[in-house]
């Protein structure tokens, strides 16, 4: 776990990273969000994603997720490289409100 610098208006960001065969990740996408069609192809990210992620080019491999913790003050971004073994990054953050 990683511990980025929060962003201005957040109070704090955590990192995970990992790696596993495609069909696993595949698998952990449906229990953990109900289908593996939440992380869509992306040809550019969103300025946020960028940032949290700290990259500038995308390449085609990848596909990317923001949303809001339901509930909660939380943002999660997910970005993940479908090569094979499929590359996970998970970035959560606290808005300051």
């Amino acid at each position: 776990m990683t511990e980025p610098a929060a962003p201005e208006g957040y109070v704090w960001a955590r990192g995970v990273t990992f790696s596993a065969p495609t069909d696993r990740v595949e698998v952990w996408l449906e229990e953990s969000f109900g289908s593996a069609d939440v992380v869509q192809n992306v040809h550019m990210l969103t300025p946020a994603l960028s940032e949290a992620f700290d990259v500038d080019e995308v390449p085609e491999t990848w596909r990317a997720m923001k949303r809001s913790v339901e509930g909660t003050s939380k943002e999660l971004m997910l970005l993940l490289d479908d090569a094979d073994p499929t590359a996970v990054r998970l970035h959560l953050r606290r808005r300051a409100d």
